[in-house]
């Protein structure tokens, strides 16, 4: 094999910083296990809050290493603008996460409180809350 910038003699560590203190904390262990070996990214998107570009930046200050942010050219990172769900809920396994057209999103909580109850008449509120609450 031939030496190559683009091959690596170590496994790499990659840490997703989300803006958010877990993934801060997350990061901030990766680097105390694994040290230089941890590159960290970031997925940028345009509608979150603002607040998130300054946190981030103060997570790179405080530990002392830089974040690479990426950006989707093609697809862009807007996907609301694009009519698309946020990815989360478009891919939510649960379908606990709902966007969209108010009206619809109505139609469907409606419909899961109808088949399903609500508060302590909700399937498996016992299990998982050991508690009645009453209406």
């Amino acid at each position: 094999m031939r030496d190559s910038p683009h091959i690596l003699t170590a496994p790499r560590i990659v840490a997703h910083v989300s803006c958010g203190a877990a993934s801060f904390v997350a990061w901030k262990i990766a680097i105390e296990r694994y040290g230089d070996r941890v590159d960290a990214v970031n997925a940028f998107v345009t509608k979150e809050h603002r607040d998130n570009r300054r946190f981030l930046a103060d997570c790179e200050r405080y530990l002392g290493r830089s974040v690479t942010v990426l950006r989707d050219k093609k697809y862009g990172a807007n996907r609301l603008l694009q009519g698309k769900l946020p990815l989360c809920a478009e891919m939510c396994s649960t379908k606990s996460l709902l966007a969209g057209d108010g009206d619809v999103i109505a139609k469907i909580y409606r419909e899961r409180v109808v088949t399903r109850g609500y508060g302590s008449g909700a399937w498996g509120w016992m299990t998982a809350y050991r508690e009645r609450v009453t209406t």
